[in-house]
């Protein structure tokens, strides 16, 4: 990986944690699919705070574009979940 691309992806890695913990915090578990309008309102926010101007909103999936032609930049992002787990239930399988 290019140093440069490696240095911005660094200079935001707070930032990336910070999010990643709220999305963990919405509870959208498929099923029932609760909370998906929550999950799918931060990440659409986040992404229009950071330039893409063409989000698009799907049952479980945000979709997003940024620039034009070869130089378009694209994310694809799920916030649904699998049921939680304890740990008693995982060690039975």
């Amino acid at each position: 990986m290019p140093e440069s691309l490696m240095e911005a992806v660094l200079s935001y890695r707070e930032a990336m944690i910070a999010l990643t913990r709220e999305l963990v915090a919405i509870p959208s578990e498929k099923p029932p699919g609760n909370c998906y309008a929550e999950a799918a309102q931060l990440l659409s926010g986040r992404l229009g705070e950071l330039g893409f101007n063409d989000t698009r909103i799907e049952e479980d999936c945000v979709l997003s574009f940024v620039g034009e032609g070869e130089q378009t930049l694209y994310f694809s992002g799920h916030y649904d979940v699998v049921p939680a787990q304890t740990c008693r239930s995982l060690s039975r399988r």
